[in-house]
C-alpha cells in the first residue's frame, strides 16, 4: 500500500506562495543619456588621476622622511667616519701618550706625524736632531714642536742622495754591481 505524503503541497506551486523577488510593475525610464554617461566617465577618470597624483605625493613625502631618519640615525660622525676601530684606538692612544709627555694641542695626522710624513709635507719638515720620537704601537711619531723646516741645501743634498741610491740599485739589477751571496737550498 502506498503511503500518502504528509504535506502534499510541498514542492508544488500554489496560488498562495509568493515570489522571492518581485518585479516592479513598471520599469523606470532610463535616466542616463550618452552625454550624462560620458560626463560620469570623465569624472571617474579625473578622480583616478587625482588619486594617483596624491599617491605619488605621499610616496615622495615618505621617502623624504625616511632619508631624514636615515641621516639622523648614523652613529658615526665626520671625525671618525671611514676609520677602523684600530685606527681610532691608535689616535686615542697617541693623544694620551703625547699629553703624558707634556705636549699641548695634540691632533693626530695634523700636528703629530711620522718622520716620512713630515718630510712629504710642503714645506718639508724634519725632526730636530736629538729629539726623541714617541712610540705608539708600531709607529714612531713626532710632534710639530719637535720639527724644523728643511733648508734648500738639505733638499738638494737629499735629492742627490736619492738619485745616487737609485743608480746603485739599477746597477745591481743589471748585474754591474757586486753579486750577493746566494746559497742554494736544495742542491741536486
Amino acid at each position: 500500500m502506498a503511503r500518502s505524503p504528509k504535506n502534499p503541497t510541498l514542492g508544488l506551486p500554489s496560488s498562495e506562495t509568493k515570489a522571492a523577488v518581485r518585479e516592479p510593475a513598471t520599469m523606470p525610464a532610463v535616466s542616463f543619456s550618452p552625454e550624462a554617461l560620458s560626463k560620469l566617465l570623465n569624472e571617474l577618470t579625473a578622480q583616478r588621476a587625482e588619486l594617483a597624483e596624491l599617491k605619488e605625493q605621499m610616496i615622495e613625502a615618505n621617502k623624504a622622511k625616511m632619508d631624514t631618519f636615515a641621516k639622523a640615525a648614523k652613529p658615526a660622525t665626520m671625525a671618525i667616519a671611514g676609520k677602523t676601530d684600530k685606527a681610532i684606538a691608535n689616535e686615542i692612544l697617541t693623544v694620551k701618550l703625547f699629553k703624558k709627555a707634556g705636549f699641548q694641542n695634540v691632533v693626530p695626522h695634523v700636528n703629530v706625524k711620522t718622520f716620512n710624513l713630515w718630510m712629504k709635507e710642503n714645506p718639508a719638515r724634519r725632526p730636530i736632531e736629538g729629539s726623541k720620537s714617541i712610540k705608539v704601537n708600531n709607529l714612531r711619531l713626532f710632534h710639530v714642536t719637535q720639527t724644523r723646516e728643511v733648508t734648500a741645501a738639505e733638499k738638494k743634498a737629499n735629492a742627490k742622495q736619492q738619485a745616487d741610491a737609485v743608480k746603485r740599485h739599477e746597477a745591481k739589477a743589471n748585474g754591474k754591481g757586486k753579486p750577493g751571496n746566494v746559497t742554494q737550498l736544495n742542491p741536486q
